[in-house]
């Protein structure tokens, strides 16, 4: 843990490539603490694409679950006309590199959510740096494997 506190003390708007590790348990031992004091310092945000694409495809029991552990965060980023815009603008420029394949519209708000409100992206999954790079969306996107910068 840094001296500015877990994962560097910055919000993050965790995908559902970080929470998916989380509840199967495969987060490296190395970042496991770091992120449930994470989670009770309140830094890592929800939001309600990565909440529907978690508990959509799920049991009662397991939807039940996911609704409990994620009641306790505080921070919500939800999209409006503003990350509407930045998705759509980071969509074209994707598609017209044909890069756009595989990225999902959780991903492309995720990202244009994240670049207005200035937190960063935390997951594992190669779509956010295709997002920031080539979809020019502005925002910091940080692997949770620990192989990876955080």
């Amino acid at each position: 843990m840094s001296a500015s506190g877990p994962l560097g003390g910055r919000v993050y708007i965790a995908d559902t490539s970080v929470w998916v590790r989380w509840a199967r348990r495969a987060i490296p031992d190395a970042l496991n603490a770091e992120w449930e004091a994470a989670l009770e310092g309140n830094l890592i945000a929800r939001s309600p694409l990565i909440t529907l694409e978690l508990t959509s495809a799920v049991t009662d029991e397991q939807y039940e679950w996911w609704v409990s552990r994620l009641a306790g965060l505080t921070r919500d980023f939800a999209p409006d006309k503003h990350s509407s815009a930045v998705a759509m603008q980071g969509f074209h420029r994707l598609r017209r590199a044909h890069q756009h394949l595989g990225v999902s519209p959780t991903d492309l708000f995720t990202a244009a959510i994240a670049s207005l409100e200035r937190v960063a992206v935390l997951h594992q999954d190669e779509h956010y740096d295709r997002l920031r790079d080539v979809g020019k969306i502005e925002f910091d996107s940080c692997w949770l494997d620990a192989t990876r910068s955080i």
